[in-house]
């Protein structure tokens, strides 16, 4: 057996005959026994029956002697393709679209690359002064700085054991 208000929530399901089988059962039996819910699914029956009046007056007073001729016209009319659907959208859309338009848009694309390649430029005026060159003394080196237009070149000579570390501000990587 089912608690009342599980069965009272279950009630529209159970008068429009949408609950499986032990579940319709379950509500059969409680509804059979409580008055409550009985007198609940009495009331959904009644207020069904009024609407269905309602709906059903309703439909009497529209007229639907040209729905048909309406369905059966619009069945005969030539469907178009997609080109020429696309075609009279452009049609409809052509007045708004003027040589000012294109003008605009190109004009509104030139000012947004101009700021870009000017934000994304290096600054202007004076480049950054050089710094000294590294002079190396008993195997040790110092770097002071190096910025990211600076290269780094290490060549090794097997040979001589010699080890030269040469920083430039040119891209070539290659020794001096």
């Amino acid at each position: 057996m089912i608690a009342c208000a599980h069965a009272q929530r279950l009630l529209s399901l159970f008068y429009d005959d949408e609950l499986d089988g032990p579940l319709r059962r379950k509500v059969h039996d409680h509804v059979i026994n409580c008055l409550t819910c009985t007198g609940a699914l009495a009331k959904l029956g009644r207020n069904q029956e009024l609407l269905r009046q309602a709906i059903d007056e309703q439909l009497e007073n529209l007229d639907f002697s040209g729905f048909w001729l309406g369905v059966e016209s619009r069945l005969s009319e030539p469907r178009l393709s997609w080109s020429e659907q696309v075609g009279l959208w452009i049609e409809s859309w052509r007045s708004l679209w003027t040589w000012r338009t294109p003008a605009w848009v190109t004009m509104a694309v030139m000012v947004i690359m101009g700021s870009a390649t000017l934000f994304w430029s290096p600054p202007w005026g004076e480049p950054p002064p050089k710094s000294p060159p590294i002079v190396v003394a008993d195997n040790q080196a110092q770097i002071e700085s190096l910025s990211a237009a600076d290269t780094v070149s290490v060549w090794n000579e097997p040979t001589s054991n010699a080890t030269v570390i040469w920083v430039g501000d040119e891209g070539e990587g290659g020794a001096p």
